[in-house]
């Protein structure tokens, strides 16, 4: 796990993120001014999650399509739980439905436990993005 200074505010967040990460609540929204170290906290988090989950950090400014993100999610789906790469062996190619990404993911739930993307700079989502998530 990579180390983190957490400081008193994060510390008293922490224990409510995870549990929000950890459930089906829906998105989780982190914000604070540039530089303070929300990458560092995303990498802080991944690394707690790695044991119950299969947690991905992705930049926003790396992903430009819905295409993109759906395929991200199919290979965080075909990861076992603390795995560091995703398998692309069953890839059905570039044209990746939301149908075929959804089913991966349910399908893999229950065995390795949920995908959970961690989105770094979300800010810098579109809308287009912003409404697949």
């Amino acid at each position: 796990m990579q180390s983190c200074f957490l400081s008193q505010s994060v510390a008293a967040i922490l224990p409510q993120l995870l549990h929000t990460l950890r459930s089906d609540q829906g998105t989780a929204v982190l914000t604070a001014p540039a530089g303070v170290g929300k990458t560092a906290l995303l990498h802080h988090l991944q690394g707690i999650l790695a044991s119950e989950s299969r947690s991905v950090i992705c930049s926003a400014a790396g992903l430009e399509t819905p295409a993109e993100l759906l395929q991200t999610l199919f290979e965080a789906a075909g990861r076992c739980a603390g795995a560091a790469s995703g398998c692309r062996d069953d890839n059905p190619g570039d044209r990746l439905t939301r149908w075929q990404v959804l089913t991966r993911l349910k399908s893999s739930r229950d065995f390795w436990g949920p995908v959970i993307l961690l989105i770094d700079d979300a800010h810098l989502l579109t809308a287009q993005l912003m409404n697949e998530v």
